[in-house]
């Protein structure tokens, strides 16, 4: 029973299965149609288990005072899965990908099973002695970026769907010598902030073989050709690039898909490349008499961009920027659903970056896609930790570190995180101490 103010109670049933809490009670509409049967939703997940140890190996890992400490410290921690890249002051390094994998006697995990039968119950668990893991590379670092973690034919099923590896692969042009070195404090943090895009740089070819129809749209093949792939959020290029890709990932794969194509709105440059590269059946619109081939649907897909960015914008296309179409939005967590609240104590900067580069700047097309692609998801933390130094560490965090909208400290750092700037970790010696005193009334 949930008391409500200036309201009557309101009463809520909650249900449990043995495979874990029932979810189908909190209705939505997209699953109506896998309930007309009567049937309900129970969400299966490691970290609902009554014996998960995770918040005991946080506490072994922050007190382990060596590699081989914090590797033997993870063996405890359950969910959710993560990637543990960690070090020590005498020069060794580890990964570890930790968490509790089910095995499952049917299915992969990416759709509901029937519960009744036990024909998709979970049978056991990945031995964490399975999990990928390594110590001391003679490369002598890690990489890591949503990448892959697994070689060809590892006989677990630790994930069914893998991002793109184009921030990895950046990261290690990075580290073997392409642009700016990293060897240091001050190359680590630079690197970072990189937002050179390498799914630009393998679409953008593609691209520039359309025949322009139109003179804007010679104008923004022009500005494209003179792209670096830095998805710097001053230059129009990025948004003009990520404008034709929503458009032309429309084009490709709303006929096939239907209704199904709002899951796959956002661009996918990999899908694309591997489409206009060899796969040009999916160029081809479905609904219509006529066969297209991907050179027309490539320069109509173009204009049909630049008609939403005129439409929104309303400027020549040198002067648009990329930030102004990719802002990060930062809500209160709790004032943000309150009228006028939401709009008092919630903000948005206009950043860099994209869906693959280092600096990430996830977004995903809005409801009318191609001229707003919000930044969903980035790096809410960073630091750069020297273990030879610790007093030369450095971090930033979005976007201060005070909930009250009143504090000093409440988005106060939000514009040094968007610019690349850091704060010095330094030791508790060196803070000058203030004291919180909290009275009983």
């Amino acid at each position: 029973v949930i008391a409500v103010r200036d309201r009557e109670p309101e009463t809520w049933r909650v249900r449990a299965t043995r495979h874990g809490p029932v979810i189908s009670d909190a209705i939505t509409e997209d699953m109506e149609d896998l309930l007309e049967s009567g049937t309900v939703l129970a969400l299966a997940w490691p970290g609902l288990r009554h014996d998960d140890r995770s918040a005991a190996a946080f506490h072994a890992m922050n007190r382990a005072r060596s590699a081989a400490e914090l590797r033997a410290a993870l063996e405890d921690f359950q969910s959710p899965l993560q990637n543990v890249i960690f070090a020590d002051t005498e020069g060794h390094i580890g990964f570890v990908t930790a968490g509790r994998v089910p095995l499952r006697k049917s299915g992969d995990g990416r759709h509901p099973v029937p519960g009744w039968d036990g024909a998709a119950d979970w049978a056991g668990e990945i031995p964490f002695e399975a999990m990928p893991a390594a110590t001391d590379p003679e490369a002598g670092r890690f990489i890591n970026a949503n990448n892959k973690v697994v070689p060809g034919g590892y006989r677990y099923l630790l994930s069914a769907d893998w991002p793109a590896p184009y921030r990895a692969r950046r990261i290690e042009d990075l580290l073997s010598g392409e642009g700016e070195r990293v060897g240091t404090p001050e190359g680590a943090a630079a690197m970072q902030l990189d937002v050179t895009s390498l799914a630009a740089r393998e679409l953008l070819p593609l691209l520039l073989a359309t025949e322009p129809a139109s003179p804007r749209a010679k104008d923004a093949i022009a500005i494209l050709e003179n792209w670096d792939g830095r998805m710097t959020r001053e230059a129009p290029a990025p948004l003009i690039f990520t404008a034709w890709s929503a458009a032309l990932t429309r084009a490709l794969l709303a006929d096939e898909l239907g209704p199904a194509f709002e899951a796959f709105r956002s661009p996918k440059v990999a899908l694309l490349s591997r489409i206009l590269t060899g796969a040009g059946q999916w160029c081809d619109d479905v609904t219509s008499e006529a066969v297209e081939d991907c050179l027309s649907q490539m320069s109509a897909s173009l204009e049909e961009a630049l008609d939403r960015l005129e439409r929104h914008f309303e400027r020549p296309l040198a002067e648009l920027r990329w930030g102004e179409a990719h802002t990060a939005p930062f809500a209160h967590p709790v004032l943000s659903y309150l009228p006028l609240f939401d709009r008092l104590f919630g903000f948005a900067l206009e950043t860099p970056g994209g869906n693959s580069t280092i600096n990430r700047g996830g977004f995903h097309p809005d409801a009318e896609p191609g001229a707003h692609f919000p930044n969903r998801h980035g790096a809410g933390y960073r630091a750069v930790y020297d273990l030879g130094d610790p007093d030369n560490s450095r971090f930033m965090i979005a976007t201060g570190q005070s909930g009250n909208p009143f504090s000093p400290w409440y988005g106060n750092l939000a514009q040094r995180w968007r610019d690349g700037h850091y704060l010095k970790l330094v030791g508790p010696a060196k803070v000058a101490p203030e004291r919180l005193r909290l009275t009983p009334r």
